[in-house]
């Protein structure tokens, strides 16, 4: 189990409407020739386009477990959104630097050597989705994939069906999703003390059910339950996951979200306890106008690991603190996030990610 990370990349909309001419019909009257044209709608439409900008940063404490979670980066994002008819077309590009200097390849002898001195060049990734509804049956599918040389090469699929009831009252969604990341070669030391080569292809997938109700106007929640698995080397794992969300006025909003996910009992093939995760954040929103809206919130993430070798408890709690902001001024939306995390053993992780868009 992985720390959380979080990179937000708002989305900005806007909407293009681009005409075709078609000579559609042609007729003769008895003083000479005289074409009619019509105009008519492209049914294609840009309707949303968005530029994302994320920088990463870490200071390491004296005490450090998970080695291969801190990679900071710098990535750029740019995505649209087209619709034709009923059906939304989604494509986006990500550039990404990143800093692999914390993750540390063994080779069979023990020996290890920081990743930064194999790789130092930039990555890239493609994505893209269609979705569409039939009547209250709303489908979606989306892939991406890698699309440079990188050390952990990685594609993925995802497909999403859920039904609203009715005004929206409810609606009720599963979610699959199918990942394959390659990985450098490797070893590590097992329970026997031999140094055994970690596998260089981790496949994973993750089933999610959930449900969501509005109980008032003021009041909706969203119920999930997660199974996920990857065979390789991690035991299979389970969750649930809880959030809502109240409105006191026009102005103001109140979110928050509780979770649980932990590894089941099985046999451990690598040199990694069984983790729990807890999490808990709430999220105070303020719309001073149209134009502006911000909003603070605050996070509680706990991950326990239970330690192979002496089966003790290890626990890593990370504070995380987010202030976002949104502004529109005429033809431009201006949006900004900064986010504070520090954990229990002196970790601190600073994130900070905006965007622009013109609105054509």
């Amino acid at each position: 189990m992985r720390s959380l990370v979080f990179f937000i990349f708002l989305i900005m909309t806007t909407e293009i409407t681009l005409a075709v001419t078609e000579d559609v019909l042609q007729t003769s009257v008895a003083n000479g020739e005289s074409e009619v044209v019509i105009e008519k709608e492209n049914p294609l439409k840009l309707i949303s386009l968005e530029f994302g900008f994320s920088q990463q940063q870490y200071t390491l404490g004296q005490q450090q477990l998970q080695q291969d979670s801190y990679s900071p980066s710098i990535q750029k994002n740019l995505a649209s959104t087209f619709k034709y008819q009923d059906i939304l077309l989604d494509a986006g590009f990500i550039t990404a630097k990143s800093d692999y200097q914390n993750i540390l390849i063994a080779n069979d002898k023990g020996e290890t050597r920081s990743l930064s001195k194999d790789f130092d060049k930039d990555e890239y990734l493609g994505s893209a989705s269609v979705s569409t509804f039939i009547g209250s049956n709303n489908f979606s599918l989306g892939y991406s994939s890698s699309l440079s040389k990188t050390p952990f090469f990685q594609q993925g699929l995802q497909a999403e069906y859920y039904f609203r009831g009715p005004y929206d009252m409810y609606k009720l969604g599963l979610i699959y999703s199918l990942k394959k990341i390659d990985q450098p070669t490797n070893y590590f030391t097992n329970r026997d003390f031999v140094f055994t080569q970690r596998p260089e292809a981790l496949t994973s997938n993750q089933t999610t059910i959930w449900y969501e109700q509005v109980f008032t106007d003021n009041f909706k929640t969203r119920f999930e339950l997660l199974h996920g698995e990857r065979p390789a080397d991690r035991p299979a794992h389970n969750g649930a996951i809880i959030k809502s969300g109240y409105a006191f006025n026009n102005q103001f909003f109140l979110k928050s979200g509780l979770g649980y996910i932990a590894e089941v009992t099985a046999e451990l093939k690598d040199n990694r306890g069984r983790f729990t995760s807890r999490f808990f954040d709430i999220e105070s929103v303020y719309n001073h106008s149209y134009r502006f809206q911000a909003s603070i919130s605050y996070g509680l993430h706990i991950e326990t690991e239970k330690n192979i070798f002496t089966s003790a408890d290890t626990q890593i709690g990370h504070d995380i603190y987010s202030l976002n902001s949104i502004y529109k001024l005429n033809e431009y939306e201006i949006s900004g996030n900064i986010s504070y995390r520090e954990s229990n053993i002196g970790t601190l992780e600073t994130n900070l990610s905006g965007g622009l868009a013109w609105n054509l």
